[in-house]
């Protein structure tokens, strides 16, 4: 596509459907005469019997398990652990009883793939935020119980915020 940064004219920041860059899609024969344009090297894929541009798509195991759904995970279950609705005098505690509520839900809902354990460093390392660190497919069997602690988080505080992270959590949801 013919997104640019944040600063261009189809900025990949634009979510919205009137976004420029969705306009932009380019045609295979625009792709290699672009690629033939600035030199680039073309990777052997595309000699491959039926590979085509098309072809080509988000890779959801890094961008989503790996990337941006461990950080709304890890960002939820950190606020979930400091908001009061867990209980524990430390922080270990408290991340000790979330893994209790999520041993719970696998045994309620057979999720395929489980987390063996739940640590402080697997949620938030010193001075960096708040992150899922786990691998693809926990991360991903675990958006279930993330949105069920959002429903619980938005009924017992019920703001902006809590909407925002209720909304954002269906949406991920929805997605896998």
């Amino acid at each position: 596509c013919n997104a640019t940064q944040r600063e261009g004219s189809a900025p990949f920041t634009d979510f919205s459907l009137s976004a420029a860059w969705r306009r932009g899609r380019q045609t295979m024969a625009q792709f290699w005469a672009a690629h033939r344009q600035s030199g680039v090297r073309i990777s052997p894929s595309f000699a491959a019997p039926g590979f085509t541009l098309y072809l080509v798509t988000i890779d959801v195991l890094h961008c989503l398990d790996l990337g941006v759904s461990q950080d709304i995970l890890g960002n939820l279950l950190f606020e979930y652990i400091e908001s009061g609705m867990v209980l524990g005098r430390t922080r270990d505690a408290r991340i000790d009883q979330l893994y209790i509520e999520i041993k719970a839900f696998y045994r309620d809902y057979e999720a395929p793939t489980k987390l063996d354990g739940l640590t402080t460093e697997m949620l938030k390392r010193d001075a960096k935020p708040p992150k899922l660190r786990a691998k693809g497919a926990g991360t991903r069997h675990l958006v279930p119980f993330d949105f069920l602690v959002a429903e619980r988080m938005h009924e017992n505080f019920g703001t902006l915020h809590s909407k925002t992270v209720l909304d954002l959590l269906q949406s991920l949801f929805a997605f896998y």
